[in-house]
């Protein structure tokens, strides 16, 4: 049996591998990739959970896999519902779940962190955001859950100073940013901006690469074209 980290344990050494690089796998073959890929850990959409339980795997079963191949979740991704009075629509095929989904795929298999994405298209007031993410915290915390909110150069929170902002506001302990590579690179940032912030507010990054230069979709290049 592989020796695995419980999520809390991941620190910065620790490699994730990313549902969305093996877009459309099962459970079983996300593990399977993690493991031939050497990485500690893996990060999970909620829908993945669900179809393996619909397959017939227990909690058991799935916490088996992952302790057998020396693996744990990092993080659960992604939390789109989060500002109350604002939806995404359910039509939009992004695998749409509650948020107490999340918590409860936490609960049994365990996890790190849950990711949190700002992706409706208008604009609200700042506010609403800072105080939809401080409750988000709250209410991840009772399940000893980080909260990282992943910036989208399209959407409100569009880089990470936004994001920063936010995450200052809102005050939480468990609250943090995702720093996606993609996105700081579409985001209209300087990467001498990056030295600015401070390093205890990024809890988690995805690296990935991109075309050199943006496509005119840059919402259809990030989900089909990294």
């Amino acid at each position: 049996m592989a020796n695995s980290k419980s999520p809390q344990q991941l620190n910065a050494q620790d490699l994730v591998l990313c549902s969305g690089t093996v877009m459309g796998a099962s459970f079983e073959q996300l593990i399977a990739a993690a493991t031939a890929g050497n990485f500690d850990a893996i990060s999970l959409f909620p829908a993945q959970y669900q179809q393996a339980r619909a397959a017939g795997l227990s909690d058991a079963a799935l916490r088996a896999m992952l302790t057998d191949n020396g693996l744990c979740i990092a993080e659960l991704d992604p939390l789109l519902n989060w500002v109350p009075g604002h939806h995404f629509p359910s039509d939009a095929g992004m695998g749409l779940v509650a948020e107490d989904e999340f918590y409860r795929i936490a609960d049994a298999l365990g996890a790190r962190s849950l990711n949190v994405v700002w992706a409706l298209p208008q604009r609200v007031p700042e506010e609403l955001l800072v105080e939809a993410f401080a409750a988000l915290c709250d209410r991840a915390a009772r399940h000893d859950l980080l909260a990282h909110i992943e910036f989208l150069p399209w959407a409100q929170i569009d880089n990470i100073h936004t994001a920063l902002r936010i995450v200052a506001q809102a005050n939480r302990a468990n609250g943090g940013i995702m720093f996606d590579s993609w996105h700081h690179f579409r985001g209209g940032v300087d990467n001498a901006e990056l030295l600015k912030i401070p390093g205890a507010n990024i809890v988690a990054v995805q690296l990935n690469d991109a075309p050199c230069q943006a496509e005119d979709n840059i919402v259809e290049e990030t989900m089909a074209r990294r």
